[in-house]
């Protein structure tokens, strides 16, 4: 490794290092704080909701969580966006392949028929009864500011603006300011909203099954008549 290449690699340490001093700490608490309620469904799902096919997606989505966390704590800002979308992607996928282990075990083999997100979203609309209306009315009542935070990550992962395209020059400069870090705890928090807000409309029939806080926090939003779409009171 000629100087140049070990100086770079020295400053990147030296960069990675101070962001982990300063800042990891709260930013692991922060980020674990904004996926919470995924965690709790993650549990819920596995103990209540798998059918044995395609499981291995929500340990992947838990482990997109904590690669999403790490990465923040080293300071890779742009790498926690990937995981997050991630998120959303596995969970839509397990939500279809869950019920279709023939399709699930295509994949598996071919490495082909994977579904892309609108068409699994039509799939919930068409097949989970009263989906579409229940996923409409927390849309109308959301905290996020964020219709799609599936839309935003898309355009950081495939830079599809000048405010996406990376720039990056010394190694060193792959460490994001905090300030960006924290920007990336606002979207887990909006990505945990969203994918909250998908699995309460499919699951809502079985609200007593539920985690409490997950039922609390979401009901809340909604207005009395509303919450008669999901449930019977």
């Amino acid at each position: 490794m000629s100087d140049v290449h070990e100086q770079q690699v020295k400053n990147l340490k030296i960069a990675v290092n101070k962001h982990c001093n300063l800042s990891g700490a709260d930013l692991c608490k922060e980020i674990e704080k904004a996926s919470m309620p995924v965690i709790e469904w993650l549990a819920y799902l596995r103990s209540s909701e798998a059918t044995g096919i395609a499981d291995i997606l929500l340990t992947g989505i838990h482990s997109t969580v904590i690669e999403a966390a790490g990465c923040l704590c080293l300071g890779l800002a742009r790498s926690a966006l990937f995981g997050m979308r991630a998120e959303i992607d596995m969970l839509l996928a397990w939500l279809y392949f869950k019920d279709h282990p023939i399709e699930w075990e295509y994949v598996q083999s071919t490495g082909e028929g994977y579904k892309l997100k609108q068409e699994l979203i039509r799939h919930l609309e068409f097949y989970v009864p009263k989906y579409k209306e229940r996923f409409g009315l927390l849309q109308q009542c959301k905290k996020r500011t964020e219709l799609e935070p599936y839309k935003l990550l898309s355009a950081h992962i495939h830079s599809q603006s000048v405010h996406c395209v990376p720039s990056i020059g010394a190694l060193s400069s792959l460490v994001s300011p905090l300030s960006d870090c924290n920007q990336c705890i606002q979207i887990q928090k909006e990505v945990t909203e969203y994918l909250n807000d998908v699995l309460f409309s499919c699951y809502a029939d079985k609200w007593a099954s539920l985690p409490k806080s997950i039922v609390s926090d979401t009901t809340s939003r909604l207005t009395g008549k509303q919450k008669k779409v999901f449930f019977s009171l």
